[in-house]
């Protein structure tokens, strides 16, 4: 699941999605994968136990779907606020080979204490910034103590 939630490409990413190929779709998986990532963060040092069951689908079915339906929404609903907050303030840059450098300062831009924090906040202004973009591009976010990248399209 974690390596859905981080769009790895390890070859036990893909043997999982094939394992359970016949109970979810792909889109499924990655709404699981959300919702565990948004409970993780509110639930912090808490245990969690019959919470993350519901949403592994250890239980009821109709619990299972509920639960990440609700929580999907309240983290996309968050995660699109935290963009329409953070993209103004993106710093692009066309390098000489090509490539698309955007940097933004997530210390004074980005909502704080907060879902999505700053690694997945990186992450989703690269997957905006990719969205209908051929060209290679690297995202850099960072903190006073954080450095978070992403990169695309280098073949």
């Amino acid at each position: 699941m974690a390596a859905l939630g981080d769009r790895s490409e390890a070859p036990e990413a893909a043997a999982y999605i094939d394992l359970v190929s016949d109970r979810y779709e792909t889109s499924d998986l990655s709404d699981i994968a959300l919702a565990l990532d948004y409970a993780a963060f509110w639930l912090k040092f808490q245990d969690g136990r019959g919470l993350v069951n519901d949403i592994l689908n250890f239980g009821k079915i109709e619990r299972h779907k509920g639960l990440v339906k609700l929580l999907c929404e309240q983290a996309r609903g968050a995660i699109e606020n935290q963009l329409a907050v953070c993209m103004p303030h993106v710093r692009t840059q066309r390098l000489p080979n090509g490539v698309s450098l955007n940097v933004i300062d997530l210390e004074h831009f980005a909502h704080k204490f907060t879902f999505p924090p700053p690694g997945k906040t990186s992450g989703e202004i690269h997957d905006r910034i990719c969205q209908g973009n051929d060209d290679p591009v690297v995202t850099l976010g960072y903190g006073p103590d954080s450095l978070r990248s992403g990169h695309a399209a280098f073949l």
